[in-house]
């Protein structure tokens, strides 16, 4: 059955049996449906603003471009249902069941959801921004794009998620659980974390730089934080000059050329027991990086710079070879010339300038790695440039 344009706004509906009903361009707002069964229904294009859906089941119902604005959403069965676009926002969600949902196109800022469940849902391109969960499942669950912008996770069971291409700038994880999730190509920006427990699988490509700043690539979103306050505040960079590290800072540029051949560097390093943080070297031109990169060479171990393009980064080597004799090891993709300025640079007393490795591609620069990077490296420092 199919009930077009009609308008149900604060209607009593509680207790209704609706399992199974199309609902087209309808108007529900404020309407009280509590207690109703929606199972398998479709509600298209309504208007369901400050609805009533306490205690309500609508498994394997479908929400396609739906409004559900400051809808109330209290001990209710949404599992496998499925919304397409659409509102969420400022819905209050408490002791909801949403698992193996699907919210494709969803705006849900200012969404609160409490002590309810999402293990197994498929969440893409949706917008939680300012959103807060307590006491939320999502284990099992998948987030591809979308954003959690100030958003605060407090007391989530996270184990084996999957977040990709999420944007997670300023959010706050208090006391969560992760052991087995993915995190790739997110976005950290002045993330919060505390009391994080488990293992995640898998950390890789994310970015702590603010937006019109360079990418900052890290591989644990616990150094979110750390990296965020390197330069900002003055007495860390201090502290770190008079601390042993691990730390290796990789310059470059994301070219198709050399793209692949940084982040197989990156992963090889990682092996090898060093923390990487990769700095993407094209920036929009309204962010100098070369402050940022020579407050994180304070606490680096040795730097390696891939000058197949050289223009981004000539400025930033120059700046840390003036700073600290922190060797710099240079890298270039074969039939690329070395840039005029480190030859100089040499003959000026530079000696953390170490000799130019030209790599054919990508696994001839991993089968050198210890040999033609790491070994000078750490024979300099060794030897102390001697």
């Amino acid at each position: 059955m199919t009930t077009e344009r009609a308008d149900f706004s604060n209607a009593d509906l509680r207790g209704y049996d609706l399992s199974g009903h199309r609902f087209e361009d309808c108007n529900f707002t404020n309407a009280n449906l509590s207690g109703a069964s929606l199972d398998g229904a479709m509600f298209i294009d309504c208007d369901m603003r400050g609805v009533n859906l306490d205690h309500v089941t609508a498994e394997d119902a479908v929400f396609e471009r739906t409004n559900l604005q400051h809808a109330h959403l209290h001990h209710v069965s949404f599992a496998r249902s499925h919304y397409f676009g659409g509102s969420l926002q400022n819905s209050n969600l408490y002791r909801a069941d949403f698992r193996d949902v699907e919210l494709r196109g969803v705006q849900a800022g200012w969404m609160h959801a409490t002590m309810s469940r999402f293990e197994s849902a498929r969440v893409t391109d949706t917008h939680f921004n300012e959103a807060q969960f307590r006491g939320v499942r999502l284990a099992g669950a998948t987030f591809q794009g979308g954003t959690f912008t100030a958003s605060l996770f407090h007391g989530i069971e996270m184990q084996q998620s999957t977040w990709r291409d999420v944007d997670l700038s300023k959010a706050m994880l208090f006391e969560v659980e992760c052991d087995g999730a993915v995190f790739e190509n997110c976005t950290i920006f002045a993330i919060g974390v505390c009391r994080v427990k488990g293992t995640p699988r898998l950390q890789s490509e994310l970015n702590t730089g603010a937006p019109h700043e360079p990418k900052l690539l890290v591989d644990d979103f616990k150094l979110g934080p750390f990296l965020y306050e390197i330069d900002r505040d003055e007495a860390i960079p201090r502290l770190f000059e008079l601390l042993a590290s691990k730390l290796v800072l990789i310059l470059g540029r994301f070219l198709p050329q050399t793209k692949r051949g940084l982040d197989r560097l990156h992963a090889e390093l990682r092996l090898r027991n060093y923390v990487p943080v990769l700095v993407d070297s094209e920036l929009d031109g309204r962010f100098n990086a070369t402050t940022l990169v020579s407050v994180v060479a304070m606490c680096t171990r040795f730097v390696v710079v891939d000058v197949t393009n050289p223009k981004t980064v000539i400025a930033e080597v120059d700046a840390i070879l003036k700073q600290r004799p922190v060797p710099v090891q240079p890298i270039v993709l074969a039939g690329q010339p070395e840039p005029v300025q480190f030859p100089m640079a040499r003959g000026e007393g530079h000696r953390q300038l170490l000799a130019l490795f030209e790599y054919k591609d990508v696994e001839d620069l991993v089968d050198n790695l210890d040999r033609a990077v790491i070994g000078p490296c750490e024979e300099f420092l060794m030897h102390g440039g001697q």
